[in-house]
């Protein structure tokens, strides 16, 4: 466990030297050198454990995914308006990772890691899943919609609280859901 936690902590300083280096230069002339000098972490285990840098940011996302999963299955009554909520605490409180990754044109790996947790969920039957029968894209559809309604949340300085947020973006796809059927 000590080694997994170490390793976590490695990850977690690697991804923040990443993120705050993305701000001035390209993700393609990023120095792994440097960037492991500024988080304090070998090259070693930047090589033995990522194949890219943009290994590194999407280990990082998987990690804020497990996270959400875990945040959003505390709940008594686990629903739409509840795993909603999370998702935008979690885009809250990850927001300048956020940003950076919008910024420099990565959105591509945020819709990627809801697509997965989109999946998960409805794999375990926590997420109603009665439209993916009926819409083949349906996990596609959602991931992105949502990883685009937080672009759009983010651009706008975050108006809305997450719970409201959450309870509005439930109510229009029960709503748009029961019209279409």
């Amino acid at each position: 466990m000590e080694d997994n936690l170490r390793s976590k902590r490695s990850l977690q300083k690697l991804f923040n030297a990443l993120i705050q280096e993305m701000t001035t230069v390209a993700i393609d002339d990023i120095s792994i050198s440097k960037l492991c000098t500024d988080a304090g972490v070998s090259r070693t285990f930047y090589y033995k454990n990522f194949y890219s840098l943009e290994d590194v940011i999407f280990h990082n996302l998987t990690i804020q995914a497990t996270q959400y999963m875990r945040a959003s299955l505390k709940y008594e009554q686990v629903n739409s308006v509840t795993l909603f909520t999370e998702f935008f605490k979690m885009i809250k409180h990850h927001s300048n990772a956020w940003s950076v990754l919008i910024n420099t044109n990565h959105e591509y790996l945020l819709v990627e890691i809801s697509e997965k947790v989109t999946q998960k969920l409805s794999a375990q039957k926590i997420i109603d899943d009665e439209a993916s029968y009926n819409f083949r894209y349906w996990n596609e559809f959602l991931s992105s919609g949502m990883v685009s309604v937080a672009i759009a949340w983010i651009h706008n300085g975050f108006e809305e609280e997450p719970a409201a947020l959450g309870r509005y973006l439930s109510n229009y796809l029960n709503n748009w859901h029961s019209k279409s059927i």
